[in-house]
């Protein structure tokens, strides 16, 4: 919720004990929330270096989701142009069935400013 209301303090607050806990889904999750949290407060690069080895690893569907909506957002952010292209597919391939045809294409197209094709 906190990082919705985009209330970064809050939101590292509620992270922050579980960044120190043992390895696990849970820290995976703070360190998904640590990042998102860069990248909304003007740090793609530094987002970019937090939620990298978090790639292919996330377990959950909705974090699978917002993971790879945050680094392909990162890259863009941080002007890695080949990396957000190589960071939409990763996206594309995987989403899950009915994700993929309401939000990554067109999420994907309005992040990198493109139109439709075709």
């Amino acid at each position: 919720d906190a990082l919705e209301r985009s209330d970064a303090r809050e939101a590292l607050r509620l992270a922050k004990s579980a960044l120190a806990g043992p390895p696990g889904a849970t820290r995976d999750l703070a360190q998904l929330l640590q990042g998102a949290v860069l990248r909304r407060t003007g740090d793609a690069n530094g987002a970019l270096t937090t939620l990298r080895p978090l790639l292919h690893k996330m377990l959950d569907p909705f974090a699978t989701a917002l993971l790879n909506e945050e680094l392909v957002r990162a890259a863009v952010g941080a002007k890695k142009w080949d990396e957000a292209l190589e960071l939409t597919d990763v996206w594309l391939i995987e989403a899950e069935p009915g994700e993929f045809r309401r939000q990554p294409l067109g999420g994907a197209r309005a992040i990198l400013g493109i139109g439709r094709i075709g």
